[in-house]
């Protein structure tokens, strides 16, 4: 039979001459969903409802009542293509959760420094960074006004317009 191996492992099969693994592939394809899935307690079909939405957001061909027969185990036969794009997914939902942990970590970061910052500004002078500290609290959670513009508050912006009147009446 050529240059090709003459001895097989039980876990191998020959298909056109090539020598390929076999796997149990309704369990790689349940534990990849299960990976796309991370944690989802909310209900199995909750699950499957995200592992649908991050898979045909790249491959638009899946259906839902396929992946809920791969998550359960009852699809009959399932492609080498099918494995290969759900480690794809697989790969990108990991790093999307990575991405996400490490702007938590960063958010976490900054609203330490608010606080170092709140604090400091109480003990140095809680009456007068009255106003200071409480838009720094509203940016922090963000509950901050965009429409404030310049003026800290609503008293420095009657003084701004207070002032352009002044100087139009002069």
């Amino acid at each position: 039979m050529g240059n090709y191996p003459q001895t097989r492992t039980p876990k191998e099969r020959t298909m056109s001459g090539v020598t390929v693994p076999s796997f149990n592939s309704s369990q790689e394809a349940h534990d990849l969903i299960k990976r796309i899935a991370f944690h989802c307690w909310d209900s199995k079909s909750s699950a499957v409802d995200r592992v649908y939405d991050a898979i045909t957001e790249f491959y638009p061909h899946w259906t839902r009542r396929r992946v809920r027969g791969l998550f359960h185990k009852e699809a009959a036969k399932i492609d080498w293509r099918e494995i290969r794009e759900l480690e794809v997914i697989s790969q990108i939902e990991a790093q999307r959760r990575e991405t996400a942990k490490a702007k938590r970590a960063d958010h976490n970061d900054f609203l330490n420094s608010i606080s170092n910052t709140l604090s400091h500004m109480e003990a140095t002078d809680a009456e007068f960074y009255s106003q200071h500290r409480q838009a720094l609290r509203e940016m922090a959670f963000g509950q901050a006004h965009q429409s404030r513009g310049n003026a800290a508050s609503k008293s420095d912006q009657d003084t701004a317009v207070g002032r352009a009147n002044i100087g139009a009446t002069d």
